[in-house]
C-alpha cells in the first residue's frame, strides 16, 4: 500500500492528509480496483489509445481496443463524513487514421513505432524494430 504514502517525490509529507484514491497514467488500459477501502485507478488513454492485456505481447488476441478514454469522478470533495463518488469511464471514437497522418508528417523518433501500436493495439515499446 505504499503507493497512498505521501512522500516528498509528490510533495507531500507525513502530516498531510493520506489519500483514499490515487490514479496513475501511463499504461493505456483503464481500471478500478479498490483495496482495503483505498482506490486505484487509471483512466486509460485519449491520445494513444492501445487497450491491451498485459500478459503474453506475441498473443493475437491479447488486443481488443483502440477506443479513447478518460474517466470523470464526482463526489463530496474534502467531505468529512461517508458520500457517494462515483468513477465514469467515458469512452469516445479515436479517428487513428487521423492521428497516424500526424505521425507520419512529425519528425518525432519513434514514430513508425507509434503508427503500428495505433495500427495494432499493441504496445511495441520493448520491442526493437
Amino acid at each position: 500500500m505504499d503507493l497512498f504514502e505521501n512522500t516528498e517525490f509528490i510533495g507531500k509529507s507525513k502530516q498531510d492528509p493520506i489519500p483514499d484514491i490515487v490514479g496513475y497514467g501511463h499504461i493505456h488500459t483503464p481500471n478500478l480496483v479498490r483495496i482495503r477501502n483505498k482506490t486505484i485507478f487509471n483512466p486509460g488513454s485519449v491520445g494513444m489509445p492501445i487497450e491491451m492485456l498485459n500478459d503474453d505481447f506475441y498473443d493475437e488476441t491479447n488486443k481488443f481496443s483502440t477506443v479513447a478514454s478518460y474517466m470523470i469522478l464526482e463526489g463530496n470533495l474534502d467531505a468529512k463524513e461517508f458520500s457517494t463518488i462515483n468513477f465514469n469511464l467515458v469512452r469516445l471514437p479515436y479517428d487513428i487514421e487521423e492521428e497516424i497522418k500526424i505521425l507520419k508528417n512529425s519528425n518525432l523518433p519513434s514514430r513508425d513505432k507509434l503508427v503500428m501500436e495505433l495500427k495494432s493495439a499493441t504496445n511495441y515499446s520493448n520491442i526493437n524494430l
